[in-house]
């Protein structure tokens, strides 16, 4: 019974985690396609990375 109740979450967290990664991959080509490089640097939510970024601390 542990056996297959570990099987099971092991499928379950492997799925998940396929999930996240087509998610991820979708949001990137999304944001390729929309020509914007860098959507986290850019967001509003973090105003530290914007402001490093306009002082020149980020190479990309």
């Amino acid at each position: 019974m542990s056996r297959a109740l570990t099987r099971l979450g092991m499928i379950s967290a492997s799925m998940a985690w396929g999930f996240v990664e087509l998610f991820a991959l979708q949001r990137s080509r999304y944001h390729t396609w929309r020509g914007r490089g860098h959507p986290a640097l850019a967001s509003p939510g973090i105003p530290q990375a914007r402001s490093a970024r306009k002082r020149g601390r980020f190479l990309l």
